[in-house]
C-alpha cells in the first residue's frame, strides 16, 4: 500500500475557460510520458482540439473552437493501408467513453505511450500498443449556457400523499452574465404516451434569495404528453449563481422531469 506506483504517472493541469465559443487558458502535463492529440470532449459531445503534442512536464497556452458533435478533430477515418489505424480508432473510441449527455461535464481525453510489458516464458513478445488517457477536468469561466451549464442537483425531497416535494439547485457557470431562462418540461415515462396522458405536476417554484420567498411559476401544456414552461428568472433568483426550483408532482413513478438554465 505505501510503495510508489511502478507505472510512469499521467495527468494533466489545465485552467481553461470558454469565450466567444472558443477553450482559452493554459494546460500542462504533470505525467512522465508525453501525450499526443488532445482533445476537451464535452458530456454532450462537443470537442476541442487543444494541442497535437504536449511532452513531459511541458506547458502550453491553448486556443481552439469548442466545435459541435459531429466535428472529430484529430480523428481522420481508420485505414487499413499505410499508417498506425490503431492511433485514431483510439482517441475515437476514448472520446467516445465520454460522451453521456451530461451538459457542463468535460473530460480532457489524449494518446500516450503505453507503460509495462507483457512477458511470456520470460521473453517480451514482438507486439506493440497504444494508450489512451481520459481525465475529468472543469472549465474556469463560461460565457454561455448552451452545454455548459451543470445539470440540477437534488438538494431536497419530501415524501407524501399523493403529492411530493423535490428541491433541485442549479448553478449558472461562473464568468456568466447575461440573462437567464428557466426551461421546465415534464412527460410521461413511457413511449409511446398512454393515450389521454397528463402529467401529475402540480406546480414550479423558483427561489428569491433576495426576498426569500418561493415564486409559483406559470405552467403551459403543450399538448397531451408534456407538460412544459420557459420562464425568465428574475435578479434576486440568480443573485447567488445558484437558481433553487422546487417542483411539486406526483407520486406515480411515470413521469420524467427535465429542468436547465438556457439564455434568455
Amino acid at each position: 500500500m505505501g510503495r510508489a506506483p511502478a507505472q510512469p504517472t499521467a495527468g494533466v493541469e489545465a485552467h481553461l475557460r470558454l469565450s466567444n465559443g472558443r477553450i482559452l487558458g493554459t494546460i500542462r502535463n504533470t505525467g512522465d510520458r508525453p501525450l499526443q492529440q488532445l482533445l476537451l470532449v464535452s458530456g454532450s459531445g462537443q470537442q476541442a482540439a487543444l494541442t497535437p503534442d504536449l511532452g513531459p512536464k511541458a506547458t502550453v497556452s491553448v486556443n481552439a473552437s469548442l466545435d459541435a458533435p459531429s466535428q472529430r478533430p484529430f480523428a481522420p477515418a481508420p485505414s487499413t493501408s499505410g499508417g498506425d489505424y490503431r492511433r485514431p480508432a483510439l482517441l475515437r473510441i476514448a472520446a467516445a467513453e465520454v460522451v453521456d449527455g451530461r451538459s457542463g461535464v468535460f473530460n480532457l481525453v489524449a494518446l500516450t505511450d503505453s507503460y509495462g510489458a507483457l512477458e511470456v516464458d520470460g521473453t517480451t513478445p514482438s507486439r506493440t500498443s497504444v494508450a489512451a488517457m481520459v481525465q475529468p477536468v472543469s472549465l474556469d469561466s463560461a460565457d454561455a449556457l448552451s452545454g455548459i451549464a451543470m445539470r440540477p442537483e437534488l438538494v431536497a425531497q419530501t415524501d407524501a400523499i399523493p403529492f411530493h416535494y423535490d428541491v433541485y439547485d442549479l448553478r449558472v457557470p461562473t464568468g456568466y452574465t447575461g440573462p437567464v431562462k428557466l426551461q421546465y418540461l415534464a412527460y410521461a415515462s413511457a413511449s409511446p404516451s398512454p393515450a389521454g396522458f397528463q402529467p401529475p405536476v402540480k406546480g414550479v417554484e423558483v427561489y428569491d434569495w433576495s426576498s426569500e420567498s418561493w415564486r409559483v411559476l406559470p405552467a403551459a401544456s403543450a399538448g397531451q404528453s408534456q407538460k412544459a414552461l420557459t420562464i425568465d428568472l428574475q435578479p434576486g433568483e440568480v443573485a447567488t449563481g445558484v437558481v433553487r426550483i422546487r417542483a411539486q408532482e406526483q407520486n406515480t413513478g411515470v413521469i420524467i422531469s427535465n429542468l436547465q438554465l438556457v439564455a434568455s
